[in-house]
């Protein structure tokens, strides 16, 4: 649809001003993420709004708006004008010309990018950067998989005897192991909508195989950090449900649980909680949250900040996920925590109990 003209009356010179005007407002902001530089900055969003302009009337960009974008923030600094467009609220009208300002700034981004498109940082400002990673992801899960097959498989004495240096160095590799697993796990499953896990189906399944399932996947990163883990076996068994993704979200409770705790204990369980209802639970006596950054423990892509950093991974998909996963069951995932107590993550699930 370009080259698109703005008239008198065109709404597209406001749109390109007023998405300038936004980013510079944020100046502060951007500069202190690293997304963009504080030089000549109001010079490189003039050159943007010019090269834009030139590319919806038809005609190349003038080269000394292309020289002056031409670093990696201000690749970042394009894509910041973008975000700020497609937050503006405009009358139904004016949709035609925003997409058009849109396609135009996207084909900015192709030309300050043509010298080197296979960058990395390049490929992941990409409208499909998300879809590079997913395959990123799934390469990487096979490999990993064959690790911890291999590594328990050593451990298990099943090519012979091994010394305590060795049991030692095997923990370490699966524990290492099955963390890098689970941040693919996390990456795949957040390309997943929310239904996904219903759409599975529901089946029967024994309340312990699932738990000795999980523990049995953790007991290596147990072991290796000298604390004890123990399993709290409800008297009922048989349930009718959505074991994968239960064990989806115990896996990932259960490895935070122990990543974080450096003495005492991990205890993995489930009890009733009246007659259709079982709550699974992952406790721990790890130093606890302080109330003021529970919240926090659910927000993905976080920034790791200060002291934060010994309850936090540096991504912080995995908690976020299980509540997605569990809200797709009709669940919630909920917490209990003081410093120096410890943890507790809990969710009740409806286990519709099989006669």
């Amino acid at each position: 649809m370009l080259p698109v003209r703005a008239g008198v009356d065109s709404p597209i010179p406001s749109l390109l001003g007023g998405a300038a005007v936004r980013v510079s407002a944020r100046a502060d902001e951007l500069v202190e993420t690293g997304l963009v530089q504080r030089e000549d900055l109001d010079a490189k969003l003039d050159a943007v709004s010019s090269a834009v302009g030139a590319i919806l009337e038809g005609v190349e960009p003038d080269e000394s708006a292309l020289d002056l974008l031409s670093s990696r923030s201000d690749v970042r600094l394009i894509h910041a004008v973008r975000a700020e467009l497609l937050r503006m609220e405009i009358p139904p009208s004016s949709t035609p010309e925003l997409l058009a300002v849109l396609r135009a700034v996207e084909a900015l981004f192709t030309k300050v990018t043509r010298e080197d498109p296979d960058d990395l940082e390049t490929l992941m400002l990409q409208p499909d950067a998300f879809e590079v990673l997913l395959e990123i992801a799934h390469d990487l899960r096979s490999p990993l998989t064959s690790i911890l097959f291999l590594a328990e498989t050593l451990r298990g004495k099943h090519s012979g005897e091994l010394n305590d240096v060795q049991q030692s160095q095997l923990s370490l590799i699966y524990s290492a192991a099955l963390g890098l697993a689970s941040i693919t796990s996390d990456v795949v499953d957040l390309a997943r909508h929310e239904q996904w896990w219903v759409d599975q189906g529901a089946e029967a399944y024994s309340i312990e195989e699932l738990l000795r399932g999980v523990e049995e996947m953790v007991r290596p990163m147990a072991e290796e950090k000298k604390i004890d883990l123990f399993l709290s076996l409800p008297p009922y068994d048989r349930a009718f449900g959505h074991p994968i993704a239960l064990s989806r979200v115990l896996l990932n409770l259960t490895t935070n649980a122990i990543k974080f705790t450096d003495k005492g204990f991990v205890e993995l369980g489930a009890k009733r909680n009246g007659r259709r209802h079982m709550e699974f639970f992952v406790r721990d006596t790890g130093r606890g949250i302080a109330p003021g950054m529970q919240e926090q423990l659910f927000r993905p892509m976080k920034k790791r900040q200060g002291g934060q950093g010994q309850f936090f991974s540096g991504a912080g998909l995995g908690l976020s996920i299980a509540r997605r996963i569990l809200r797709s069951l009709g669940a919630d995932l909920q917490l209990e925590s003081k410093p120096e107590w410890g943890s507790r993550f809990y969710f009740l699930v409806d286990i519709l109990p099989l006669a």
